[in-house]
């Protein structure tokens, strides 16, 4: 089960934000909020925020349990770039985009292994075999020993 959470039109430039990104895919959820609680950048707060949401959403939708939570993935696309203008040189008009992002995290839940417990009565049968082995090898040897000693005393 995954849960899915997104942040749209956000104004912070995506090539910075993939760097934040790229840290947290893979974690578990509490690992990845950790590291972006203590990243100086405004991109990873507004990731932090997405995270927190997409957790929410697993939560409370999906009723899956947060400790066994991980980042799938993470990623950012490009939002709509908002041109503007400014003053330049010699009272030029240069452009100034602005450039947006899109923030998509998604989280899913670990796959617990379940271990396979052996009923006590099947060990108990196995290691009576491995003993009747024993007793057996025992025997035979006791056997090929006297029969060694014979054809010796024989001679």
């Amino acid at each position: 089960m995954e849960a899915k959470a997104t942040a749209r039109t956000v104004l912070v430039v995506p090539r910075k934000t993939r760097l934040v990104t790229r840290l947290i895919q893979g974690k578990s959820v509490e690992d990845a909020t950790n590291m972006l609680s203590n990243m100086n950048k405004k991109s990873a707060r507004l990731v932090s925020k997405v995270l927190l949401s997409a957790t929410a959403n697993a939560e409370n939708n999906l009723k899956l349990d947060r400790n066994n939570l991980y980042v799938k993935s993470a990623y950012v696309n490009d939002g709509p770039i908002l041109k503007r203008h400014r003053f330049g040189s010699r009272s030029h008009i240069d452009r100034h985009d602005k450039k947006t992002s899109h923030i998509t995290v998604i989280v899913a839940e670990k796959a617990v292994k379940a271990k396979a417990t052996k009923p006590v009565k099947e060990t108990v049968k196995k290691e009576e075999k491995v003993e009747k082995k024993v007793v057996k090898k025992e025997t035979t040897k006791k056997v090929a020993t006297k029969k060694a000693t014979k054809t010796k005393k024989e001679n």
